[in-house]
């Protein structure tokens, strides 16, 4: 029960100390007793179940329950919907009862609790109800009570009240205790009550949550919201005027950088962005006189200047550049990073463009940094973002300017110039003018623009660069690969471009980061390509490095499963067993490949060659498929007679048992597999199925290879199955081998001791020694 029996006393007590010394009072000065029995009626005492005093009011200043209450939450903090008032015989006070009494009043204040966890329901009826503006709704539920914060779909009651302009609701919200800086995700922001207030345009709210102390600065940046922003910056980006100038009043930091979409800006990078000439006008006046040039310039979000060029608001260009801004500071837009002249140009916004060449704007400048030692992925310069838009006037009023046409700028790894990007488009006028104009046709600084147009199949462009006699063999960085103009083209299938380039002269065998354009037509599924390159005589069996090792054309079509690509290779006399780079049915078996098995076993490909793979193994096809636990290519390469124990590489049994492939496991055992044989390559060279399985904890690939009467101590082995189990602190593969009969613990892997290896799992240490087990680092 809330009203304990020590409560009562403590009341008792405290009651009767405060008539005995009004009785003194009354003797003292002779005054009728009845007289101080009208004055302790006018008096209320309210204690905790203690009897500690908490509050003494006279009682015709309390006009309700509801106003005491009140009264108590000021002076006690305590909310008033999580008080319970008693009176002296333990019955509660409700809000319409009547405060006048007969006798001197006594209550006792509990506190109630919150529940830990309120129900789905309770949440969304709460968050309902402030949505509504339910007021009376809301205080019946708050009086539950219910934690005014409660969040239902990321969004707090206080902050739909405040989003729908509720003031009622806020104000009863506040009163309930509700935080009133917590941030919310309300859909495509993230903000405070306060911030969705004032983007709302609600000025009693606001008033409301600035008396209340509320946060204006507070804002929570994260990259998995689409808008996370300050107040300050939410009334800015939608012209709220008196908003501002309340949060101005209140102290809102001009500094703070919000997240609206991919723009990170200052209020007045999102005013300028939005076209809030009012509200620009008044924050730079704020400026006036004590910021840095910093503020004006964005701070470390965007710059004002480049949001307002990329959006064509000309008024507000002019009134920054008035206030002194930076106008060549650079700035992130959705895909590159360039300056206010750079958007400009990017938007066709030919005004802005002047009013900038005009103010001295630099009409090359390339900002290759956003951070001091970062490069930015894309970067570029206001002529090759016109040539990459197609903006022939844009174009002509930076070179009438007297802009560099050969100016690089960075395009993810690599660089290009005006040029390329007109490439990269596929805008054949901006080329031809380019060209005709003398820009480098061979680009600079590594990225030629016969490349990228190839690369993009823009046929009229890469005849037009061919009649201009560009270098042929130049390269482009293509996701960190230098690419020549006929690999580009042979990787991405572009067959007329690549018809010109093979016409023209260009080397059919060219490397391509190590790959020739055969190799990447192959792994790419694409024959029509493989036969023009067959037809031009490539090398039909040259090795490429193919992603980890070397493979010809057959094996980069066998690893991707190019069926038709494979049968189209083979009937060109290719080499079936892939030359001296890892044979093509190794790599069709690794992946899974069963139409390409089939083919190439059709061919008479050596079904027991051996390739190297990654970590220093060796592999025959059939180790491969059980490396990768591939049931069915494993039972056709058995069928047609391939070595079951991998002879001169990694035994299949111990791979497949290193993988837990139990189906293989059978099958290669009822084949007569070796079932003692080792890994004889690799990391984990000289042990068996047996240790594979007991270092990775497979008990049911054990189980069998125990049943099929393998050795259990590992003879002849560098790392005993016991010792590995041990290694792993694979508890129950260790009672597995102990079981067999295991007693012996062996181990040589990077010099280790016995005694180290078990140190690391005590548990197993034990259940091995008090099992008589003698770990040779011991004896």
């Amino acid at each position: 029960m809330l009203l304990q029996r020590p409560g009562l006393v403590g009341m008792r007590r405290f009651r009767s100390l405060c008539e005995s010394q009004r009785s003194r009072r009354g003797n003292k000065w002779g005054w009728p007793q009845g007289f101080f029995i009208r004055i302790r009626l006018t008096m209320l005492h309210v204690c905790q179940l203690s009897g500690q005093l908490l509050a003494t009011m006279a009682q015709d200043e309390i006009q309700s329950v509801q106003a005491l209450r009140r009264s108590l939450q000021a002076k006690c903090g305590v909310p008033r919907f999580r008080q319970k008032l008693l009176r002296e015989d333990g019955t509660a006070l409700e809000d319409g009862d009547s405060l006048q009494a007969t006798y001197l009043t006594y209550l006792q204040l509990v506190v109630l609790p919150l529940p830990r966890e309120a129900s789905p329901e309770d949440a969304e009826d709460l968050a309902k109800a402030a949505e509504d503006g339910s007021l009376r709704q809301l205080e019946d539920m708050l009086r539950k009570p219910l934690d005014p914060d409660l969040m239902f779909a990321g969004k707090t009651s206080l902050s739909l009240a405040a989003c729908k302009g509720h003031l009622d609701v806020a104000r009863l919200l506040l009163e309930a205790g509700a935080d009133k800086d917590k941030v919310t995700d309300g859909g495509w922001i993230r903000t405070t009550a306060l911030g969705l207030a004032a983007g709302e345009g609600h000025v009693d709210v606001v008033c409301l949550l600035l008396q209340a102390r509320a946060d204006c600065n507070k804002v929570e940046v994260t990259t998995s919201v689409v808008t996370s922003a300050t107040p300050l910056g939410l009334a800015s980006m939608k012209g709220h005027m008196k908003i501002i100038h309340l949060l101005l009043d209140a102290g809102a930091d001009k500094e703070v950088v919000s997240k609206v979409r991919q723009t990170h800006a200052t209020p007045l990078g999102l005013a300028a962005s939005t076209g809030q000439l009012e509200v620009v006008h008044l924050l730079l006046e704020s400026l006036e006189g004590q910021a840095s040039q910093a503020d004006q310039d964005g701070g470390e979000g965007e710059a004002p200047l480049a949001l307002a060029a990329g959006k064509g608001h000309g008024s507000i260009v002019r009134r920054l550049l008035e206030a002194k801004a930076d106008k060549d500071k650079g700035s992130n837009g959705d895909w590159f990073r360039a300056t206010a002249l750079g958007f400009a140009s990017a938007e066709g916004h030919l005004d802005i463009m002047r009013l900038l060449i005009e103010a001295q704007a630099d009409k090359d400048k390339v900002e290759l940094s956003e951070q001091p030692g970062q490069k930015s992925k894309r970067s570029a310069t206001p002529l090759a973002l016109a040539a990459f838009e197609g903006r022939m006037d844009v174009l002509q009023l930076l070179l009438n300017a007297g802009a560099d046409k050969n100016v690089a700028s960075r395009v993810g790894r690599s660089e290009a110039s005006p040029l390329g990007f007109a490439c990269v488009r596929g805008q054949l006028s901006i080329v031809q003018l380019l060209l005709d104009l003398g820009a480098e046709k061979d680009g600079v600084q590594g990225a030629a623009p016969l490349v990228l147009a190839s690369g993009r199949g823009h046929v009229a462009i890469v005849n037009l660069l061919l009649t201009a006699n560009v270098k042929l063999e130049q390269t482009a960085s293509v996701g960190g690969v230098k690419m020549t103009a006929l690999g580009y083209a042979a990787q991405e299938g572009h067959q007329e471009a690549l018809r010109q380039l093979l016409a023209a002269g260009c080397n059919v065998d060219g490397e391509n980061g190590g790959c020739a354009p055969l190799s990447l037509a192959s792994g790419a599924d694409n024959t029509a390509i493989v036969q023009l390159l067959l037809e031009a005589k490539a090398d039909k069996d040259k090795l490429s490095y193919y992603g980890t090792s070397y493979v010809t054309p057959l094996g980069a079509a066998a690893l991707h499963g190019q069926l038709a690509t494979v049968r189209l290779l083979l009937g060109a006399g290719a080499d079936k067993d892939g030359r001296n780079g890892r044979a093509p049915l190794t790599l069709a078996a690794s992946r899974d490949h069963m139409h390409v098995v089939r083919t190439l076993l059709d061919a008479n490909a050596d079904k027991d060659k051996i390739s190297d793979i990654a970590d220093g193994l060796q592999l025959t096809p059939l180790a491969s498929a059980c490396h990768h636990g591939h049931t069915q290519v494993a039972r056709l390469l058995l069928e047609v007679g391939a070595d079951k124990d991998g002879t001169g590489g990694a035994a299949p049994l111990a791979l497949a048992s290193s993988g837990g492939h139990v189906h293989i496991v059978s099958l290669l055992l009822q084949e007569g597999a070796d079932k003692n044989n080792v890994v004889s390559s690799g990391k984990w060279h000289h042990t068996t199925a047996l240790g594979f399985a007991s270092m990775a904890g497979h008990t049911k690939v054990a189980q069998l290879l125990l049943e099929s009467g393998v050795t259990v101590d590992g003879d002849g082995t560098w790392t005993s199955p016991l010792a590995g189990a041990a290694f792993k602190g694979h508890l129950d593969m260790v009672r597995m081998l102990l079981e067999a009969g295991q007693r012996r613990i062996r181990s040589r892997v990077s010099e280790a001791s016995s005694q180290r290896l078990l140190a690391w799992h005590p548990r197993v240490a034990t259940k091995t020694l008090f099992a008589s087990c003698w770990p040779t680092g011991l004896m």
